[in-house]
């Protein structure tokens, strides 16, 4: 998420008394006597306007997540990645399944049952060849007929011109099919049904800007970001969350190096869980920068040496009582 400066200013609606201006809280007085470079006041304009997904990409920014029309998508990668992609399809197939996108599930479902129904008219073939009498049918022996047999025995509960007599091949054979056909609908009709229903969907309709801002509001230094819901129906409970990602590391007292830090940003009012109000209109989501802030000291120069990043996520309910997550 791109960081840039606001710049202030103070009006007076016409024929009205302008309000004092009030005192900056000792605590945002004391950061701010910490970061006299961060924005400096004689600027005419933002001097780090931060980045575009488009300006990430071309000078190659590294970030943990996705940002435009792929946010929230994490772009961390892991070794022997093929390894890990079998372990998760084997041990965790629902979940990766619905994980998977809806193009390529209908894809797979559909090759999938091809291929059922072209390996069994195969055997349906070979077996009627070498047992014709344990097969009625008064159509021509082809592989036609077999793949039409095939399908009728997974789809359907009736036969027309091709029906199997009680030869007990015939019977293990129909026996296998019928249980598998049984066990590909509920396990499609599973993972197409929670694919679509997924309550993840509700969060593409929730819109977190890419940039910020930080700037003074009544004299206390805030970092903000405002958050949109395009939906008229309402979201139950929402909560904002923001972490701020530096890589500067540190090193505890027993001397192990930690690479990276996680630091929250405690966004709105204290007890509001981040949102004051109903979402009914973009909302602006403030931190106050002040001694206790993790942002307290630093200037751009020390969060771009620090490959700083602060990821925003929003929690909700949707109207059907799901809950979803944006980021």
């Amino acid at each position: 998420m791109g960081v840039r400066a606001g710049r202030e200013h103070t009006s007076a609606a016409a024929g009205r008394r302008a309000c004092p201006r009030p005192r900056t809280p000792p605590t945002s007085r004391a950061c701010a006597t910490l970061i006299p470079s961060l924005f400096p006041p004689s600027l005419p304009s933002p001097p780090h306007p931060g980045y575009t997904p488009g300006q990430r990409e071309r000078k190659t920014r590294p970030t943990l997540i996705e940002s435009g029309a792929k946010a929230g998508r994490s772009r961390v990668t892991y070794d022997d990645v093929w390894r890990l992609f079998i372990h998760s399809w084997v041990r965790d197939f629902f979940i990766s399944a619905l994980n998977t996108s809806l193009k390529r599930i209908i894809l797979v479902v559909v090759l999938l049952y091809t291929a059922v129904f072209l390996t069994f008219a195969a055997i349906w073939y070979a077996y009627w060849s070498a047992a014709p009498q344990c097969l009625s049918s008064s159509d021509a022996r082809t592989f036609g007929a077999a793949l039409i047999f095939s399908i009728a025995t997974s789809q359907t509960v009736g036969y027309g011109n091709t029906a199997p007599l009680g030869c007990p091949a015939s019977i293990i054979i129909l026996l296998a099919q019928t249980l598998l056909a049984i066990i590909m609908e509920a396990v499609t009709l599973g993972v197409i049904f929670a694919r679509i229903s997924h309550p993840k969907q509700r969060a593409r309709t929730i819109a977190i800007s890419e940039p910020a801002v930080i700037a003074r509001r009544d004299g206390i230094l805030k970092f903000m970001v405002r958050v949109a819901d395009f939906r008229p129906t309402q979201v139950i409970n929402p909560m904002v969350k923001a972490f701020l990602f530096t890589w500067a590391g540190r090193t505890t007292a027993e001397g192990e190096h930690i690479p990276v830090r996680v630091e929250e940003l405690a966004m709105g009012s204290p007890g509001s869980l981040g949102v004051d109000g109903m979402l009914i209109l973009p909302l602006i989501i403030e931190h106050t920068i002040d001694e206790r802030s993790p942002l307290c000291g630093h200037t751009h120069d020390s969060l771009t040496e620090a490959m700083a990043e602060i990821v925003v996520t929003f929690e909700g309910t949707s109207e059907m009582g799901n809950p979803f997550m944006a980021r």
